[in-house]
């Protein structure tokens, strides 16, 4: 068995069998209820290793998330562990004054010590376990391996950027994976689209997506141009030219100082700057880097659809969680069929680096490396007297419902207005909603919609996405791509059929794209039950799905935080396969 780590920002761990075939997969924020946590994963690594049994052993680890492992970021992660209330689990801040990092040779031996101490409390074998420290984009192209890890794919990784680097290209064929081009950090997409997210004062990192919705409300303006003028491509990889007093200056500072991040930011702020100036409207700037994303990588895509014959594209990085640009992608004439994998960010990586170094070796499965993304430890209970015990302890009042008619009165709810948080199962891996831990609603008002939005404190221009049935897809939605696997993961938008913008007014967006969900009773039964039993309501199989969280906080991971979600007015009704929890009403 193997176990891999991400460190970085949304830190995972993730657990293998030899050939690299998923046992589970736990992204730490879930755990830890921070967002976007950063550093060791404690609390995900000590879950999974409780699923190795005593007749097998942990061969070796893989850190998929760096390569090398700058001193600053060292001293975060471990001054994490000390639990101060100065830099607390999670952030990787500053270390406090006065803390000392452990003595050891070097900032990533420090870091293998304090893993292997964290391990050693279920592992015999933790004081001499191998550990492979894998290159950042190397674990991005390995997770697009997971899609298909035998077919040949073009795979291609973009995001902010990791080990100096904001992305890479490599061919997939057989036993192989051969990198054919590489990106520099100084050249990333990202971090310019970042810098244009920070220019809203939204997250860099955790925002970009409002970006992308709000893109659809502006127009093409001389920040387009401007854009255009600081990023070209050429032979298949994006460059950034900076201004040029600001380049002379800042970015060869930071490189001498290894802090290559901290100048490509300053100089992308400069550019972000120059385009704001094209613009007095917000939301023609979104459009502008949107626009000019979707123009750039395009350019890429082409270019190495040409230089290596590869028409089918899998797709991994933090870039590709921009649903639109992956719909692009999969419109242009050149391309078969695009795949993006669910947990494309830097959580994926806990899997990407294991599946890399597999597929360097030749060990790599040639098999589907996951069946769902469904992949963490069943915790909760669903029986009647464990939701008593929960209605009881949180002051809550508990329905029991039969599970053959769960589903029918969960539609009921939702056709009389309502809005039901489903929990159920295991926790998905990836920042999409799946099915496990979904807010529920009606698609046809959008007004339910509005509502929603403000329980929730949520940007009113982000689109909500529609659950729909397989075989149900083609009535409401088109898409050109080949492969539908984008779309069960909710990975790209595609287009509304004119006839129901108006119908699933709650899901259309102002562009008429959707990113839908499609869903099969196979894999989820209760929630393919819930959406059929709506659409024998109401002749509309399509529901509105959005993660079960409140504002800024992770999607729930235990019961706990569904219920805290309902105590917090998120929903109306928690339903579970048991029953539903409600808030008491007042006397």
């Amino acid at each position: 068995m193997i176990v891999g780590l991400a460190l970085s920002h949304d830190a995972s761990a993730a657990l293998t069998d030899s050939s690299g075939r998923v046992i589970a997969a736990i992204g730490e924020e879930r755990l830890s209820r921070r967002k976007n946590h950063r550093g060791i994963p404690t609390q995900s690594l000590a879950a999974l290793l409780e699923l190795v049994p005593p007749e097998l052993e942990v061969t070796r680890l893989v850190i998929g998330s760096h390569e090398s492992l700058p001193s600053e970021d060292a001293r975060r992660f471990l001054a994490d562990l000390d639990d101060q209330a100065s830099n607390p689990r999670g952030t990787a801040r500053q270390a406090r004054p006065g803390w000392r990092m452990p003595s050891a040779a070097t900032p990533m031996v420090a870091v293998e010590d304090a893993i292997r101490g964290i391990m050693s409390t279920t592992l015999a074998n933790a004081s001499s376990l191998p550990i492979v420290w894998q290159n950042h984009h190397l674990s991005h192209l390995g997770t697009a391996l997971g899609v298909n890890s035998s077919a040949p794919t073009l795979l291609i990784s973009l995001d902010g950027e990791g080990d100096g680097e904001s992305g890479a290209v490599a061919v997939s064929d057989g036993n192989l994976m051969r990198v054919v081009g590489r990106i520099p950090a100084a050249d990333s997409l990202g971090l310019l689209y970042s810098a244009i997210t920070a220019r809203y004062n939204f997250t860099p990192t955790r925002h970009e997506g409002k970006i992308t919705g709000l893109a659809a409300y502006g127009a093409s303006s001389a920040a387009v141009d401007i854009l255009r003028q600081h990023v070209e491509v050429r032979a298949g990889i994006p460059f950034i030219r900076y201004p040029k007093s600001f380049k002379a200056r800042l970015l060869p500072l930071a490189l001498r100082r290894l802090k290559p991040s901290r100048g490509v930011i300053l100089t992308m702020d400069d550019i972000a700057d120059l385009a704001a100036d094209g613009t007095a409207n917000y939301a023609d700037l979104a459009f502008a880097i949107q626009q000019v994303l979707e123009e750039s990588v395009c350019e890429m895509v082409d270019y190495w659809i040409t230089r290596t014959g590869l028409r089918d594209i899998a797709l991994a990085g933090g870039v590709f969680s921009n649903v639109k640009l992956n719909q692009r992608l999969a419109e242009l004439p050149a391309t078969r069929s695009v795949t993006v994998f669910p947990n494309m960010g830097d959580g994926g990586l806990a899997l990407g680096g294991i599946w890399s170094v597999l597929k360097s070796e030749g060990g790599l499965d040639a098999g589907p490396l996951y069946s769902d993304m469904f992949l963490a430890p069943e915790t909760d209970q669903f029986d009647d007297l464990t939701m008593r015990a929960a209605a009881a302890q949180f002051g809550l009042d508990f329905e029991a419902v039969a599970a053959d008619a769960i589903a029918g009165r969960i539609a009921q709810i939702i056709v009389s207005g309502g809005i039901v948080g489903w929990h159920e199962g295991a926790m998905e891996f990836g920042p999409r909603a799946l099915g496990h831990r979904s807010i529920l609603l009606d698609p046809r008002h959008r007004e339910s919609v509005d509502s929603l939005n403000a329980r929730l404190h949520r940007t009113e221009f982000m689109p909500f996405a529609p659950v729909v049935l397989r075989e149900r897809f083609n009535d409401y939605f088109e898409t050109g791509n080949a492969s539908m696997q984008p779309f069960e993961y909710m990975t790209m938008t595609c287009t509304v059929r004119p006839e129901f913008h108006s119908v699933l007014q709650g899901v259309t967006h102002v562009d008429g794209t959707a990113r839908p969900q499609i869903i099969d009773a196979d894999v989820t039964p209760n929630y393919y039950n819930i959406v059929a039993e709506f659409g024998r309501a109401t002749g509309i199989y399509v529901l509105v799905n959005t993660s079960f969280n409140t504002h800024e906080e992770p999607i729930n991971g235990r019961l706990e935080d569904s219920i805290s979600a309902l105590m917090a007015d998120a929903v109306d009704v928690l339903a579970t396969p048991a029953g539903f929890l409600r808030v008491k009403a007042a006397q």
